[in-house]
């Protein structure tokens, strides 16, 4: 059951927290919004594959841990 709780934790952490936590870096670091936004466009290709490859990898993850 600990182990079950912790590798939801790191899951959570991992989708919620640490884009928070990189967010907050960037802005400590100087980068506006509209130098982000700029970054967001011109990589909006690969983001999208990425966000895609975490979703199925979860929803994998989801259906073996049910099964």
């Amino acid at each position: 059951l600990r182990l079950k709780a912790l590798t939801y934790l790191v899951f959570y952490n991992i989708m919620f927290v640490l884009p928070l936590v990189l967010i907050l870096i960037f802005g400590v670091a100087g980068i506006t919004s509209q130098r982000f936004a700029s970054l967001a466009r011109k990589n909006l290709g690969g983001i999208k594959l990425i966000s895609a490859f975490i979703f199925f990898a979860l929803g994998l993850l989801l259906f073996l841990i049910r099964t």
